[in-house]
């Protein structure tokens, strides 16, 4: 069944990013076929943080989200990666309790209310600023050898055609792939202001529907957000702006202060979990399907492409055995 060492990576967002830098580890001759590139995807308009919300099931998320914190925490020695520490507050649904996804090299505690902030916890995250760091994944993965491919895929024989091993990480596009009507657009607003507005991270998680996050980063501060089901335009609107500041103005004044520098929306590939498992397809290859991340993409991207990583190689190896004992 293995007729090469060929594997294709459907997507270039950050998922599909890491998983073929990830492939490529195993020595595996990797292309991606992607219908955006790289700096178009949703991935790019993330703000982004470190930190597993609302993203599902817990157990697995936990673990995937914990291997991804200590892999963007080695990242931050590497002064090009756009990647580095910072210390915020969450304030999640009540009881605020110790995160099932904490670790002691989290630094997580948990504080009482006060006539500031309402009951929360603290911890340290990486910071992961997408201009910087998806362009130095991007590299990686040329400078290993491997080629992205601006083509439009409606079928997994397409893939198969080329290669035995498909990784399925087509965003919002997987969903069709794979006939999978769970997967759902959700779209997604932010402001960016100049550097300076704030110097901590912030989430306020109580309201699904209206999450409240600033995020700094060296080049500008981001402020969120927003939670639309159903709409698949990444147009940014004013109104949602302006009541996006109005409530980061709650928790930091100063935002009102700031120059505001535009604002940028995305439609996020959501699920009611993720999907991350294996299919055979007889007689013609291996596909491995990883989506449905939602707003957490860049969260678990390495824990999920590591576990992507062990089942292809896992599943190479039965390919071998197979072709060298005729089967």
């Amino acid at each position: 069944m293995l007729k090469s060492n060929r594997a294709i990576v459907i997507g270039c967002g950050v998922n599909g990013l890491t998983c073929a830098v990830k492939l490529q580890e195993l020595g595996l001759d990797v292309t991606i076929w992607t219908k955006d590139r790289v700096e178009h995807t949703v991935s790019m308009v993330a703000a982004a943080v470190w930190h597993p919300y609302l993203v599902y099931p817990k157990d697995r998320v936990a673990n995937w989200a914990r291997r991804s914190y200590e892999a963007f925490s080695a990242l931050t020695q590497h002064d090009d990666a756009g990647v580095w520490l910072a210390d915020g507050i969450a304030i999640p649904p009540k009881p605020v309790e110790r995160p099932g996804w904490a670790t002691d090299a989290m630094s997580v505690k948990i504080h009482e209310r006060t006539a500031e902030l309402p009951a929360h916890y603290s911890f340290r995250s990486p910071i992961i600023e997408t201009p910087t760091y998806l362009p130095w994944l991007f590299q990686r993965f040329v400078n290993g050898g491997g080629v992205a491919m601006e083509q439009a895929v409606s079928s997994f024989d397409e893939a198969f055609e080329q290669a035995p091993i498909v990784i399925n990480c087509a965003g919002l596009g997987a969903g069709g792939l794979a006939n999978d009507d769970r997967v759902k657009p959700i779209k997604g607003q932010i402001v960016r202001l100049a550097a300076g507005a704030f110097d901590r991270f912030l989430f306020d998680e109580r309201d699904p529907m209206a999450p409240t996050y600033m995020i700094p980063r060296r080049d500008d501060c981001i402020l969120g957000g927003t939670t639309e089901p159903g709409l698949d335009d990444s147009l940014a609107d004013e109104e949602a702006q302006i009541e996006i500041m109005a409530r980061c103005a709650m928790f930091e004044p100063r935002v009102l202060e700031a120059e505001i520098l535009g604002s940028l929306a995305g439609v996020r590939p959501a699920r009611d979990e993720v999907r991350l498992e294996a299919e055979i397809v007889r007689g013609k290859g291996l596909v491995v399907h990883n989506y449905g991340h939602g707003g957490a993409g860049i969260t678990l991207s390495i824990g999920c492409a590591d576990e992507v990583k062990a089942i292809v190689a896992t599943a190479t190896q039965m390919m071998h055995t197979e072709a060298l004992n005729g089967g």
